[in-house]
């Protein structure tokens, strides 16, 4: 009777650990998915100064955050919000339109993949 209250109490806590650590990182992604559309709005109305300032504001919460996002998902789709992002800032300072809104489109897009790869469903279980 023991080892069954110790395994299932084990078995909750991991539930519990997983549900929590997916609402974080829906959470950040959320939030930087917020902040590459207000770049996107920026470059769109030729703001480049106020879009630089959000794109250094938002490499800054990256560094901070991908830390955590690290233990939860897969390192690949990290690294490419990094590179990405550190163009973005780039392609800003230059006023590069094009470029600067390609990129925003290429950090959305990987953004939404960790939200999805992370979502507690059959198929990302097995």
């Amino acid at each position: 009777m023991r080892n069954v209250i110790i395994s299932f109490s084990i078995f909750v806590c991991i539930i519990a650990i997983s549900v929590f650590s997916v609402i974080h990182i829906n959470k950040i992604c959320n939030n930087f998915e917020y902040l590459n559309t207000i770049i996107e709005n920026q470059i769109d109305h030729n703001s480049f100064d106020t879009a630089y300032k959000t794109s250094i504001h938002f490499l800054n919460d990256w560094n901070k955050h991908s830390s955590i996002l690290y233990m939860f998902t897969n390192h690949a789709e990290i690294d490419n919000i990094d590179n990405e992002v550190s163009k973005l800032t780039q392609y800003i300072k230059c006023k590069n339109k094009s470029e600067a809104l390609a990129s925003t489109h290429t950090i959305k897009v990987f953004l939404e993949n960790i939200s999805d790869n992370e979502k507690i469903n059959i198929q990302n279980i097995f």
